[in-house]
């Protein structure tokens, strides 16, 4: 997968409860406990790797998925701020706050670049 928000959007999406993953192949084959102990911190890495990442990074790799290929990068970013299992439960040192000012930022940088999907030189 290409991106942090490819792999986040990934992970949030097998999260099914407030701590516990799903992924049928990984729970068959290492079982539930260290298959979702897997998922959880790789969510946790991303999710902390997005935090890290400056946010003209951030911007550009937006652009390239396809919910904002579909509808912008701050429709984009204001579907993320409502979904609730992008930010994972163990945060180890992140912050939910940080996460949400990260999104604040890709829909200001979407305004002032006119809405537009792709990013200016």
């Amino acid at each position: 997968m290409e991106g942090v928000w490819q792999r986040l959007e990934f992970l949030a999406g097998l999260r099914v409860g407030k701590k516990q993953y799903e992924h049928w192949g990984m729970s068959a084959t290492y079982g539930e406990e260290k298959a979702n102990k897997a998922i959880s911190e790789a969510h946790t890495s991303v999710f902390l790797d997005t935090l890290r990442t400056p946010v003209p990074d951030l911007y550009e790799q937006a652009t390239r998925t396809e919910a904002a290929k579909d509808g912008g990068v701050g429709n984009y970013a204001e579907r993320l701020s409502k979904n609730e299992n992008v930010v994972p439960a163990e945060l180890a040192g992140g912050s939910a706050q940080h996460f949400s000012l990260v999104l604040k930022m890709l829909k200001l940088l979407s305004r002032s670049r006119g809405s537009s999907n792709h990013p200016t030189s």
